[in-house]
């Protein structure tokens, strides 16, 4: 599934976290490994040149040498969002990494332009900030029955070693009107409805990959999720979400539970569109 991986590079110690993740991912997949640094400024065409000349080898010299010869490195100029979309536009790839935002140039994967690469990427995201680089061990998938989140728990499970655990959860929020002794027989209906979900999806993956285990939580999505998050042993970890989370009104909204993890990420995050 994830044959070609790009990662956005935008020379801060961020992006060289996130560099050696993608490297980590490429091996593991043997994936292609293309690297993008896009020039915000509005150089001449000479100066455009010079700073390709410059940056190339300073950006192949953070790839392992037995797997540089092999990576493509290439440059684009505008505005940071605009100009990573339009090159996934022009080229195929199955995921796109990216890193923390700086506070040198905390405008570049920060507050919009990472929020809106998120939504209008075609492709899934990968905000990686842990400076673990080691194979992931464990993903939590936030799961409903909604499409996208299913999409995202495929994601994921393509994604993670086959000797990594994958943990699916879904937060159950029956709202205030319902009485306090039918909680628990909503619940267990959740957990039912969840479970069949599960199944039915995990039917549809390879054998072989990482193992599979869900749970229904009552309580609210960010809240839950931390909670869950906190409880993992395993590291590094992977948090998996949809892109929009229950709720299609837009096919590019974004979401309120990925914008609140893109910019307070615990751990590396895939938005998966």
């Amino acid at each position: 599934m994830y044959s070609k991986i790009l990662i956005a590079h935008d020379l801060s110690k961020e992006a060289d976290v996130a560099l050696q993740r993608a490297v980590q991912l490429a091996e593991q997949h043997q994936a292609e490994l293309s690297i993008l640094h896009v020039v915000e400024d509005s150089p001449s065409r000479q100066a455009f040149i010079d700073i390709q000349k410059k940056l190339e080898p300073q950006l192949r010299a953070s790839v392992p040498e037995a797997l540089a010869s092999q990576v493509s490195v290439y440059f684009q100029h505008g505005k940071a969002a605009d100009a990573v979309l339009s090159f996934l536009q022009e080229q195929t790839y199955s995921l796109l990494v990216l890193g923390q935002h700086h506070k040198a140039r905390p405008e570049l994967f920060k507050g919009s332009n990472l929020e809106r690469i998120a939504r209008d990427c075609t492709i899934p995201v990968l905000l990686a900030v842990n400076s673990d680089v080691r194979a992931y061990r464990e993903a939590v998938v936030a799961l409903d029955s909604s499409l996208i989140s299913c999409q995202a728990l495929h994601a994921a499970y393509h994604l993670l070693p086959a000797d990594a655990g994958l943990h699916a959860v879904n937060i159950f929020n029956p709202g205030p009107k319902l009485k306090l002794d039918r909680v628990a027989e909503y619940l267990e209906t959740q957990r039912s409805l969840i479970g069949q979900l599960l199944e039915d999806e995990v039917a549809q993956l390879p054998k072989g990959g990482p193992k599979v285990s869900h749970e229904v939580v009552h309580g609210v999505l960010a809240g839950s999720l931390d909670k869950e998050l906190v409880a993992r042993r395993r590291s590094p970890l992977l948090l998996a979400l949809g892109r929009h989370n229950r709720s299609l009104l837009a096919q590019k909204l974004l979401g309120s539970l990925a914008i609140h993890y893109l910019r307070k990420p615990p751990c590396d995050v895939l938005v998966v569109a």
